[in-house]
């Protein structure tokens, strides 16, 4: 059930007698047809509730308690969801002040409680530059025009970022308005001028339109443009707002102003561009992004490759990063971010990409003089994500022999087919056709049609001349089980190089990531692994974005600069205040420069392992070091 539908309902609770929907209509402003769709979904999520009658439509209140029990859900109950629902009433409403009683009464809490909640709501306006005002028992935000949509386009985000972001998604938030019909209206037009936008950049552009829409509907106008940023307008990008807002203004029979219309141009200067990647010609790259860009672009490619030790020479790779590059410039240029619905997923569970990729940004930071939010590290984590899964599928192959005596030409159509089934993952290096050549073998694993003695004691695995989906359920098993084991030996080989129990405490209580860093590293200095400027370059890596993801938190340095590979772990059964994260588990890492690769795999492994609820309950409860290193292995 969406809010607007509970806004008559509530609306209905104060009424005693009959009301009908044209009264409802002019009250709740929508129109009779949307009046009886909320009435529709009301009594299909509880037909008991409403009573109708020639007379109209009356609220049963003894049926109400019930309702609220099983659909409580729709009443704000965190004080998170609370602080979202005041700010967006407040924002949206046609009033300067909304009683601080008749709130209370509408979230069913004290008004005690919305007290407290309003040091929250003041904090959180103050980001965008609002402030909350009370006046006796009233209360109101104030603040630009621009600043007020900016906020409500970041709360409206954070409710869609539970979901995939998509038309369905924001025509759930926005149920007053046809969201496809917007968006057919923007794509339409991007069509027609041959501009080029993806998913993401296209549904941060809806939710602004729409809310731009709802604004100008209820009368709340730019009175004003900021400084332009030294960002020149461009005519063609600047006549395709003007038509895709000439369009909207026949829709939703409202006006824009010049102030509008500037504010849509440079979301689309910072969004689009007008050549799709794969008809771009490398040579004419330089042409389109600049020559700045592109030494830029550059200079961020030849750190990722010294960071993963990879070449991302890939011209497809060099393009969408160019482009990207580009775009994100003039977006820090004009001030306009572009919120990505795949941030949290992104810093939770692929945290290695992601930190390389606040790495590219804070080179990108010292270029620009300007913060790059978390969402747009996310993105440029996108495009190095793509080219990393790349790169690594080409060199993780099992390698494997075919034992398979000679019989016409099976033991080639075995191989034909072993290759069609697992060319991703297996590299067949051998075919032999009696046991005693295994002995000259040098392979992971061993696939044989015949029984053998294995001498070597290789895993294997025994199979039909003619492949069957037995034997490639049991080949794919085997991969797997190797791909485990051999991943374990090699953590395991770095746990003992240069993880210590002297670098190991459990139970050791701090107030927050600063004072944890503060004694980590001063523990680590007295056992001679960094330096004294450590502490501050894992500061400033913890500044750039939090290195805490699900209950533990890996924090680093960014330039690689111990005297010597070490890892301090503490583990503690009551979690500490990470940021506005809880974890219990820190994993300090101080990495050489000559172990860049350590970092890496290690960082990815506990990632990995730590992306699983129960295998950190396994971790917190280790009373030992011993304990710890087995069972942090046996979680691979």
């Amino acid at each position: 059930m969406n809010e607007k539908s509970l806004k008559l309902l509530k609306h209905l609770e104060k009424q005693d007698n009959w009301i009908t929907s044209s009264q409802l209509s002019a009250k709740l402003d929508v129109s009779v047809r949307t009046i009886k769709s909320y009435i529709l979904e009301i009594k299909q999520a509880d037909p008991k509730l409403i009573i109708s009658s020639k007379d109209g439509y009356k609220l049963n209140r003894s049926q109400l308690p019930v309702f609220l029990k099983n659909y409580d859900s729709l009443i704000p109950q965190t004080p998170q969801e609370r602080i979202d629902y005041v700010i967006i009433k407040l924002i949206k409403s046609r009033d300067k002040y909304i009683n601080i009683y008749d709130l209370s009464r509408e979230m069913y809490i004290s008004e005690a409680t919305l007290k407290i909640d309003l040091h929250k709501i003041r904090a959180k306006c103050s980001k965008f530059d609002l402030t909350v005002n009370i006046n006796g028992d009233n209360i109101s935000i104030e603040g630009f025009e621009k600043n007020k949509r900016k906020m409500m386009s970041s709360i409206i985000y954070g409710k869609l970022d539970k979901t995939p972001m998509s038309i369905p998604t924001l025509q759930s938030a926005f149920a007053d308005y046809d969201v496809e019909n917007i968006e057919g209206i923007i794509s339409n037009t991007f069509k027609k001028y041959h501009l080029f936008i993806n998913d993401y950049s296209l549904y941060n552009l809806i939710l602004h339109i729409t809310i731009t829409i709802d604004r100008i509907k209820n009368n709340y106008l730019y009175e004003y443009i900021e400084q332009k940023n030294n960002l020149q307008l461009k005519n063609h990008e600047y006549e395709i707002a003007r038509e895709i807002l000439g369009e909207l203004e026949k829709s939703y029979n409202i006006k824009y102003n010049e102030h509008e219309i500037y504010e849509l141009t440079l979301q689309i200067i910072s969004s689009a561009t007008n050549l799709e990647y794969k008809n771009i010609n490398k040579l004419d790259l330089e042409k389109l992004v600049g020559r700045d860009c592109m030494e830029l672009v550059g200079e961020l490619i030849e750190d990722i490759n010294d960071y993963y030790y990879i070449e991302f020479n890939d011209p497809e790779f060099l393009i969408r990063f160019s482009l990207h590059i580009k775009n994100l410039l003039t977006r820090i240029k004009s001030n306009y971010f572009t919120r990505n619905p795949l941030t949290d997923t992104i810093k939770s569970e692929c945290p290695l990409i992601y930190d390389c990729a606040v790495n590219i940004s804070y080179k990108i930071k010292k270029y620009t003089s300007c913060e790059i939010n978390d969402d747009e590290i996310a993105y440029i984590a996108l495009h190095i994500g793509g080219a990393l899964v790349n790169h690594k599928n080409l060199h993780t192959k099992i390698t494997c022999a075919i034992l398979f005596p000679h019989y016409y030409d099976l033991d080639i159509k075995l191989t034909e087919d072993l290759h069609s089934a697992f060319g991703d993952s297996l590299l067949i290096r051998n075919i032999i056709t009696t046991e005693k050549q295994l002995e000259d073998v040098q392979v992971d694993f061993i696939i044989s049609t015949i029984q053998f003695s294995n001498p070597g004691g290789l895993p294997f695995a025994i199979i039909n001349p003619f492949l069957t989906e037995r034997d490639k359920k049991l080949i794919s098993n085997k991969i797997e089980e190797i791909k485990k084991n051999k991943q374990k030996l090699k953590f395991l080989s770095y746990m003992h190089s240069f993880f210590n129990e002297m670098l190991f405490i459990r139970n050791r209580h701090f107030e927050d990531e600063g004072e944890a860093i503060e004694f980590m590293c001063s523990e680590m200095k007295k056992q001679g692994y960094i330096n004294s400027d450590f502490k501050q370059e894992v500061l400033e890596r913890e500044a750039m974005s939090s290195t805490a993801f699900n209950g533990i938190a890996i924090p680093h340095s960014m330039k690689m600069s111990a005297q010597k590979t070490g890892m301090f772990v503490i583990v503690n059964e009551e979690s500490i205040s990470w940021g506005k994260k809880q974890v219990n588990i820190i994993f300090l890492l101080a990495i050489n420069r000559n172990e860049k690769n350590v970092f890496h795999y290690i960082f990815d492994s506990l990632a990995t392992i730590l992306s699983e609820e129960l295998n950190l309950k396994k971790l917190i409860s280790c009373n030992s070091y011993e304990e710890f290193i087995i069972t942090l292995v046996n979680c691979i």
